[in-house]
């Protein structure tokens, strides 16, 4: 009995775009909570309140590509670590 079980190519390659999309998606969540903190550190409280909405604008974008592709979220990978 054989347990070799042939991958899918076109489906892999089809995951690994999204987990690629996924992570940049995640990268921009990041850069976007990390500008917020670096405007509030400076007290420039309207450049931090464009963080933020940057910040809501990726998430919303993140959401809509899980609700698409049926992904798992990780929202651990969303945090930036001080």
């Amino acid at each position: 009995m054989s347990r070799y079980k042939p991958v899918d190519l076109e489906r892999n390659a089809q995951a690994y775009k999204n987990s690629q999309i996924q992570r940049r998606l995640e990268r921009n969540i990041r850069n976007a909570k990390r500008e917020g903190q670096l405007a509030e550190a400076a007290k420039n409280y309207p450049a931090a309140q464009t963080a933020k909405e940057s910040v809501k604008r990726a998430q919303a974008e993140m959401r809509g590509f899980i609700r698409q592709t049926g992904r798992t979220r990780r929202p651990s990978r969303e945090l930036i670590h001080t």
